[in-house]
């Protein structure tokens, strides 16, 4: 896994995460989609998304690679990738510029949507 140690997140938390956010489903690939919606076989349906990613986080491709699934099934999807920081940049939003220009932007798109 790219970026998967010494990154800050790295495989083992992730796997931590996961049991926490699914604690009934150790198995990612095994889970409710509503739970992990970039396992369904048809994404068509879903929800505009933006769709954040970091440069050196060890989930950055997946997040990208579902943001491509998306548009490529006809869902609005906004993608950026925040360059030199790792996952959970957003924390530092006062500190670091990357996180302070994402999370305006964040604000901006979240105010097109919801005036749609």
């Amino acid at each position: 896994m790219l970026y998967g140690k010494g990154y800050g997140l790295d495989l083992e938390q992730i796997r931590k995460y996961w049991s926490a956010y699914a604690p009934d489903c150790p198995d990612p690939l095994d889970t409710p989609l509503y739970c992990a919606p970039g396992l369904a076989s048809d994404v068509s349906g879903l929800p505009a998304a933006y769709i954040l990613t970091a440069e050196y986080d060890p989930l950055r491709d997946e997040g990208e690679a579902f943001a491509q699934r998306l548009a490529a099934s006809g869902v609005a999807a906004t993608a950026r990738r925040a360059p030199g920081v790792n996952h959970g940049f957003l924390a530092f939003e006062t500190v670091l510029s990357q996180a302070d220009a994402s999370m305006i932007e964040l604000g901006h798109w979240l105010r097109s949507q919801l005036a749609s």
